[in-house]
């Protein structure tokens, strides 16, 4: 969520995500990805709703999902900048990501997708 000053804080609202919604890449945004928000939008829809959302990403199945029943988490890959790990324990409000990689887009991704 975003403050009046810009900064972007945790929502006090967010509760954790169901099985459902945490398999669905339109729950999750890209954090450095803002999309242009309109002048005419409300002021809360302006500061909650300001990140790119995943589902956007091009190609389209650039992002893969798996989900550990022994451990209850979502983790997220992607085949673009391979290296990215995102995870979200089901029903919790913990996340987080990490990327262990050089920075450099996976160029064979036409061939990985189906």
């Amino acid at each position: 969520m975003k403050k009046a000053d810009h900064s972007v804080v945790d929502s006090p609202t967010y509760g954790g995500l169901s099985y459902g919604k945490a398999i669905s890449t339109a729950s999750y945004v890209f954090m450095n990805v803002p999309k242009s928000v309109s002048v005419l939008s409300d002021a809360l829809s302006a500061s909650t709703d300001f990140l790119q959302s995943c589902s956007d990403i091009v190609p389209s199945g650039a992002l893969t999902c798996k989900f550990d029943e022994a451990t209850n988490v979502v983790t997220w890959r992607s085949l673009l900048y391979p290296g990215f790990l995102a995870y979200a324990p089901v029903g919790s409000t913990a996340f987080g990501y990490c990327y262990f990689g050089d920075g450099l887009k996976n160029m064979d991704i036409a061939f990985m997708l189906p």
